[in-house]
């Protein structure tokens, strides 16, 4: 056994090293096309409080939208889809938007009422980047959310 790895020594560097080359290639490849922004939508319901004065708003869907991706992405648009199928709308916001958000930087907004919103219909709440894929509200998160503010409106 050792005579013939001795007399096969350099087919078997050869062949580890061309295992080891296509490993990194593929790595490489893998890193470069999932090597860009993420979007992390958390939507909760909101006050407006101003110290010594009070509430001076209720019931406001606050977004909070986080590049927690390695490359930086655009925001395009925050709202949400219906259950009827292919039916979205998207929420005004006092920011302009598109807005480029940098790895770890976070986009905040509290102008949507939620008396506008039908709860009822709503099957997701998310952001649009510029690459038009929708970054959604977790399931759980969302029907806690929906919960809420049926609970706020009674």
């Amino acid at each position: 056994m050792l005579a013939w790895i001795g007399d096969h020594q350099t087919i078997l560097v050869a062949a580890y090293g061309a295992v080891v080359a296509t490993a990194v290639a593929v790595w490489n490849i893998y890193r470069s096309i999932t090597d860009r922004g993420q979007l992390r939508v958390t939507v909760t319901r909101a006050d407006k409080f101003v110290p010594g004065v009070g509430d001076i708003e209720k019931d406001k869907l606050w977004y909070k939208v986080t590049n927690v991706g390695r490359q930086p992405i655009y925001l395009t648009q925050i709202g949400g889809g219906y259950k009827t199928r292919g039916k979205h709308f998207m929420l005004a916001t006092a920011e302009h938007l598109p807005r480029k958000l940098e790895p770890g930087e976070a986009f905040n907004d509290a102008s949507a009422d939620t008396k506008g919103l039908d709860a009822q219909r709503v099957s997701f709440l998310g952001a649009w980047d510029s690459f038009n894929k929708v970054h959604k509200l977790p399931k759980g998160d969302l029907k806690a959310l929906l919960e809420d503010i049926r609970r706020g409106k009674e």
